[in-house]
């Protein structure tokens, strides 16, 4: 705290000097701005956004949070250490983090509801990372929940929904796990200096729009951007490292169900599962992608899966998965499922209804699950995720190129568009021979 604190008073300096040029920038052109009249609307965050601190504070910090997300633990740790009078602090959740992230998320949404979000939160989000339900338990009693209700909660998927909903936001407002924003303005490469900056100069811009009669109520709706904008996917920034070819082979392994024709323009390697809900909004993206570009994506699907166990619905859907490639009948089980109200399946009845209706053999299925041997194709398919870097659900390897973050709304669709122009590339070896029967060949 005393380093903190330092940065703070050296920073001062930075704040102050920006005053004049923000004054000369328009921010404090009173004619624009309302005065805290009584009456008056005050702001409140859109969303479920768990805050603390007072809402009359200068300054508010906003934290994009997964959890199991190295960034996301850091910034957690750079706003508790700024935390203190007039700064506020708000917590947007995703459930777009790495296996077992969106778990560790409806914990914590039970703990908000329980009243105890911080004490949950401020241990959940630390190092070392784990979605195993013993580790939530012992997380959920040094919170003080009440251990029975959080148990119901996850067995019943309680706030599944409410997650699946705030990482839709997040990602339509082109936010990712582990950025922080001081007043709406983001802090690129997060530290403690950069920090104890960004707060004086908001700070500064705070007191220019008080002077100018604004009430401090509405200081952050003044100054944060509108959280349903979005901005243009920034495909100039992303980084266009194809993998190696030995790589590419592990990416698009032998065995894994594919469509497509095999010579297809650009290859989308897809490690997913069949209920997750960010899963869910890639298939939306890639369903929008085959209608503008028909005939030129071939499609690969690995299984994704949290650490969770083969019990819960994620690992069960993913050992699904694989039985119906083992019989020839996964794009029926998979387009049975994308074509759901939500994209994915909630329940293990709902799992078993639909892949009976997809023509599955379910004893056959659970002859396989119980001699292990669908388990060891999507033990397979984690370790080779992890090989390619892939640490957020789904992950996507385009045309060699992997995706390890939550994809921005549209950039899938611009990746692939510039894929495209580029014309044909060598081959990388991601085309993947089909599983099962002679129907996983047919170019769907």
């Amino acid at each position: 705290m005393r380093r903190f604190r330092s940065a703070v008073i050296v920073a001062l300096g930075l704040g102050l000097g920006c005053l004049a040029g923000l004054a000369a920038s328009g921010i404090a052109r009173a004619a624009e701005l309302h005065s805290g009249a009584p009456g008056e609307v005050v702001h409140a965050p859109p969303g479920h956004q768990p805050e603390r601190g007072s809402p009359d504070a200068a300054v508010t910090i906003d934290l994009y949070v997964a959890f199991g997300h190295p960034d996301s633990a850091r910034i957690a740790e750079l706003a508790a250490q700024a935390m203190g009078a007039g700064v506020r602090e708000l917590v947007h959740l995703t459930g777009d983090g790495p296996p077992g992230a969106e778990r560790v998320a409806e914990a914590a949404l039970e703990a908000e509801a329980e009243g105890r979000f911080w004490p949950f939160f401020d241990r959940a989000v630390k190092p070392p990372f784990s979605a195993e339900l013993a580790a939530l338990d012992r997380m959920g009693k040094d919170a003080g929940l009440d251990r029975a209700r959080l148990d119901e909660a996850l067995r019943l998927g309680r706030h599944r929904e409410a997650i699946a909903a705030l990482g839709r936001r997040m990602r339509a407002g082109g936010h990712f796990p582990g950025e922080l924003r001081v007043n709406g303005t983001r802090v690129f490469s997060p530290s403690r200096a950069a920090l104890a900056a960004a707060i004086v100069t908001a700070r500064a811009r705070a007191q220019l729009l008080t002077s100018a009669g604004v009430s401090p109520s509405q200081i952050y709706s003044r100054l944060a951007p509108d959280p349903d904008s979005a901005p243009e996917p920034e495909l100039s920034r992303l980084p266009r490292r194809r993998i190696s070819e030995s790589a590419a082979a592990t990416a698009g392994v032998n065995g894994a169900p594919a469509r497509g024709a095999p010579l297809s323009r650009v290859t989308v390697v897809i490690f997913s599962n069949f209920a997750c809900a960010a899963c869910a909004e890639l298939e939306s993206d890639l369903e929008r992608v085959r209608a503008a570009h028909p005939g030129a994506l071939r499609e690969v699907w690995r299984q994704w899966a949290p650490p969770y166990g083969p019990s819960s619905l994620e690992g069960r859907a993913a050992e699904f998965a694989v039985a119906a490639a083992r019989q020839g009948r996964f794009w029926e089980l998979h387009d049975r499922i994308a074509a759901t109200a939500g994209g994915r399946v909630t329940t293990l009845g709902e799992l078993d209804a639909l892949a009976r209706s997809a023509g599955l053999d379910l004893g056959r299925a659970a002859r396989e699950r119980r001699l292990g041997l669908s388990a060891a194709v999507v033990g397979r398919d984690q370790r080779d995720a992890r090989r390619l870097g892939l640490g957020f659900s789904p992950g996507v390897v385009v045309d060699g190129i992997p995706l390890s973050a939550p994809l921005r709304p549209g950039l899938l669709d611009a990746l692939i568009a510039s894929e495209l122009e580029l014309g044909a590339l060598p081959s990388l070896g991601l085309t993947a021979s089909p599983a099962g029967s002679s129907a996983e060949a047919d170019d769907r």
